[in-house]
């Protein structure tokens, strides 16, 4: 347990460079204590939803940045299941103290606002 007086956060890893980059400018402005990287991957394929990077090296990632994991597994390919699992994830951090969530969507604000308004705004 972290005795830190940050806010705790979970940040939104998508395995690609631009999350290395806004992770690396969270943490260097450290106004949050980032707890986690969450990530959905597709559970058929092994592979982050977002970029289809292999979940062993998304391992490989994790482990070399020194910030743990929770994976979000889709089994179907839908809005309604993405809801639902990522819910379920989001009340799990939640019910560890995670107040805060941070991802990077440099290209897409339309995912960004997605996210914001369908997930981490409810909680």
């Amino acid at each position: 347990m972290s005795n830190s007086k940050k806010p705790k956060a979970i940040f939104a890893w998508s395995g690609g460079k631009d999350s290395a980059y806004c992770l690396n400018k969270v943490i260097e402005e450290a106004e949050y204590e980032i707890v986690y990287l969450l990530t959905t991957l597709n559970a058929e394929f092994k592979r982050i939803s977002m970029h289809g990077v292999r979940e062993d090296l998304l391992d490989a990632q994790s482990n070399s940045i020194g910030i743990p994991q929770l994976k979000v597994w889709l089994y179907e390919a839908s809005y309604e299941s993405y809801e639902k699992q990522m819910e379920e994830m989001l009340l799990k951090a939640k019910a560890e103290g995670i107040e805060q969530g941070s991802m990077q969507s440099i290209h897409s604000m339309g995912l960004a606002d997605y996210t914001r308004r369908q997930l981490l705004l409810k909680y």
